[in-house]
């Protein structure tokens, strides 16, 4: 008996299904490199070879959360997505563009291939405000 629970013991445990953590992120290129914003929910994977899945996972996930990459799109906390961003970032931020990535398995972050529809404006006071035609930079 005992050995018929050891073997069904081993059985679950080779066939159980391990799951891999895919980190999502928001960031912006400043001087100093990349910087987060915003740290997206974090998806599940089943391994830490499936780097498709989490990009592709974080790629819906920025598109939700954003209404399609819309930074005047209104969140459930009745805020924009541009002034969560502002807030998060702390600093003025002058006409970036912001990225969606994806990281797997403590791996380095990956672009998912998604961003903003419009750049993104802060002033000092961590405020969003339209960006002002001719200053922003291009994709």
């Amino acid at each position: 008996m005992l050995r018929f629970v050891l073997l069904a013991l081993l059985f679950a445990a080779a066939t159980a299904q391990h799951v891999a953590p895919c980190r999502c992120g928001a960031f912006v290129t400043t001087d100093g490199g990349e910087l987060m914003l915003y740290e997206l929910p974090p998806v599940e994977v089943h391994s830490c070879d499936q780097n498709h899945p989490c990009q592709a996972r974080c790629f819906q996930e920025f598109e939700m959360l954003s209404g399609g990459g819309d930074l005047d799109f209104i969140t459930s906390t009745n805020a924009t997505v541009g002034q969560v961003l502002c807030e998060a970032a702390g600093v003025a931020v002058d006409g970036e563009y912001v990225y969606a990535y994806s990281e797997l398995c403590d791996g380095p972050w990956e672009w998912t291939g998604d961003q903003t529809m419009q750049p993104l404006c802060c002033t000092d006071a961590a405020e969003y405000v339209p960006c002002e035609v001719g200053t922003t930079l291009a994709p």
